[in-house]
């Protein structure tokens, strides 16, 4: 798995493969795609207006309002746009003229009275049929710049401002209010602190950039709550996760979505319901760009990629040691690669639909993808899923059509925006259904029949290293991948024998591979250590005993593959890490046999 040489395919096509995937892990898909597949219709922008992204969507009777990003001649930021709009009636989609059309959208929400917009500078109003507006600033009470977005509770409208003050809007809709207490608790360290909006029923909900930034109110209470900070460390990750999306379902609950999953939050309660994304710690291979036929990779490439894996390796294992500091506090188990759901990956938008909500999240494999998802609410079942070729930034809905708005920033040509019958799949039968959750019973027999290897990286990062050296520890000649594994099996972190540890990591150090790179400053901490306390890291020493034990009880006790033999690791963890098996290899096959072993003995 370690190796960085360049390999060629079919001799046809002359195409090089580039180094190999790191610890890889295929996904384990739990939840059956529609069938058929639902059929796309492109919403085409006209060619001399390109669009990078779709970044939200709006419904209102006849028509689609969206927030697009121009693919050139803006400083747009990536959550800002301009608003254009398509007529579902005669298909002319078209941006908003007039005054209007310089503006940055931030947020846009559809009422009663009309399409509201979070603007730079602003709040606006406008009538969805004549396009007239009304702008609101601080003669109208709204004294912020930049806002986070819309949030209609208790029949309501609120904004909220990123810096935090909180405006509603009075009840002649001409004016705002701003609340008292005047702002949210603000993070010292965020600039901009707060990203969504959102309201359900009587309740309002504040959403920040990760899992501690989100506080909620009753619509006529005076102050915010924050949410407990002990419901984000039930989520298996070593740190919290950046919230994506958020809507509200009208009875007081929300629904969020995040890089980890789905979450749905009771307000009343303050109780939360995560729907959790397995990680893949999977390393890409390749090498991370196009070449033509015959290439021949030089030394400097080979270098790039090896050093751009290492540096991965490296974040693993920090991450892994920050997630089991998080265990420790907590006295739980966190297991973050074994599915708990049938999500694929994090989720990147949302869009309620009456009983069901519509969930778009990436690809467990290729991340310039996404799917999106169908989930019957009230009985927590998944309907299916279909696949998206680009990542899906925003969908809305209306009676008979589900709308994505897709980033095709890196895409020349790219179609950002897509219209989508959804009658199929709404009506998708109860028995084709499955539900949200997913037991031990259904994911241990699909665990159990992957191959040694992955069973082993799942098992590794789910903390069971016991079964990492009982699935890996018996190889004859363990490859660098297989020696990462055991070593970091037998750390502080994992069984906690040092001395197996050390002669893992030693020999791991061997060759020019990502591995070896990514450990190599473990070994020199090792030598370091070493050096002051030698007892610290070195074997016990060979007493009398030893010495008279016979070639047939140490091939008994160290002789773990039980091939007769002994390997470098095996020989190691009987002499030491810096133990040497050459001296002693009188036919040079790399292990000592009964007779080689008189020698050491």
């Amino acid at each position: 798995m370690g190796g960085i040489s360049a390999r060629v395919v079919a001799a046809d096509t002359h195409q090089p493969l580039g180094p190999p995937a790191l610890l890889a892990l295929r996904p384990l898909d739990l939840l059956p795609a529609f069938s058929p597949a639902p059929r796309f219709e492109p919403i085409s922008f006209p060619a001399d207006q390109p669009v990078a992204s779709v970044n939200s969507l709006a419904v209102t009777e006849g028509r689609l309002w969206m927030s697009v990003r121009p693919r050139a001649g803006t400083n747009l930021s990536a959550r800002q746009g301009r608003l254009w709009t398509f007529s579902l009636i005669d298909n002319r989609i078209e941006p908003v003229q007039g005054s209007l059309a310089g503006d940055a959208i931030r947020d846009l929400q559809v009422r009663a009275d009309g399409v509201w917009l979070a603007v730079d500078g602003g709040l606006i109003v406008m009538d969805p049929q004549t396009f007239i507006f009304d702008p609101f600033g601080a003669a109208q009470g709204v004294t912020s710049r930049e806002f986070a977005g819309f949030a209609q509770a208790g029949r309501r409208l609120f904004a909220l401002a990123e810096a935090g003050p909180l405006f509603e809007l009075k009840g002649d809709g001409r004016a705002w209010r701003r609340q008292d207490p005047a702002a949210l608790p603000l993070n010292p360290r965020e600039s901009a602190h707060w990203r969504f909006a959102a309201g359900s029923g009587d309740w309002l909900l504040a959403v920040g950039s990760r899992g501690s930034d989100l506080t909620f109110r009753h619509a006529d209470a005076p102050q915010w709550s924050p949410v407990r900070e002990e419901q984000m460390k039930s989520i298996p990750r070593d740190e919290a996760p950046a919230w994506t999306a958020v809507v509200g379902d009208q009875t007081g609950a929300f629904w969020l979505g995040s890089e980890a999953g789905l979450h749905f939050f009771v307000a009343e309660t303050g109780s939360f319901e995560h729907h959790l994304a397995p990680l893949r710690p999977t390393i890409s291979g390749g090498w991370g760009r196009t070449f033509g036929p015959h290439f021949t990779a030089s030394v400097a490439l080979k270098n790039e990629i090896m050093n751009r894996q290492a540096a991965e390796l490296r974040l693993r294992m920090r991450a892994r040691a920050r997630l089991a500091r998080v265990a420790q506090e907590t006295r739980q188990s966190l297991d973050p690669v074994t599915p708990t759901s049938r999500l694929p990956a994090g989720v990147r938008a949302l869009a309620l639909d009456g009983p069901f909500l519509w969930v778009a999240t990436g690809d467990p494999v290729q991340p310039e993808r996404s799917r999106v998802l169908l989930l019957h609410i009230a009985s927590r079942q998944w309907l299916g899923w279909f696949a998206v070729v680009r990542p899906v930034n925003s969908l809305a809905v209306d009676a008979a059509h589900l709308y994505l708005g897709l980033d095709v920033e890196t895409l020349t040509g790219g179609i950002s925006l897509f219209q989508i019958d959804k009658s199929t799949m709404v009506t998708t039968p109860v028995a084709r259904r499955v539900a949200a959750a997913v037991t031990a019973a259904e994911v241990t027999p699909r665990i159990a029949a992957l191959p040694t290897r992955e069973r082993a990286v799942r098992a590794f990062f789910a903390g069971d290293y016991q079964t990492v050296v009982d699935l890996l520890g018996n190889m004859p000649n363990p490859d660098p991948e297989a020696l990462f594994l055991l070593t970091f099996a037998y750390d502080t972190i994992g069984l906690n024998l040092p001395i197996r540890y050390a002669a893992y990591l030693d020999a791991l150090g061997t060759g020019e591979t990502p591995w070896a790179l990514a450990t190599a400053g473990l070994r020199q901490a090792q030598i370091a250590a070493a050096a002051l306390d030698p007892v610290l890291t070195s074997p016990p020493a060979l007493g009398p005993p030893a010495a008279r034990e016979s070639v047939a009880a140490i091939l008994a006790r160290r002789d773990l593959n039980k091939d007769g033999r002994l390997n470098l690791i095996e020989f190691r963890l009987w002499r030491g890490p810096k133990a040497e098996i050459k001296p002693y290899d009188r036919n040079g096959d790399g292990q000592l046999d009964a007779e080689e072993l008189e020698a050491v003995r």
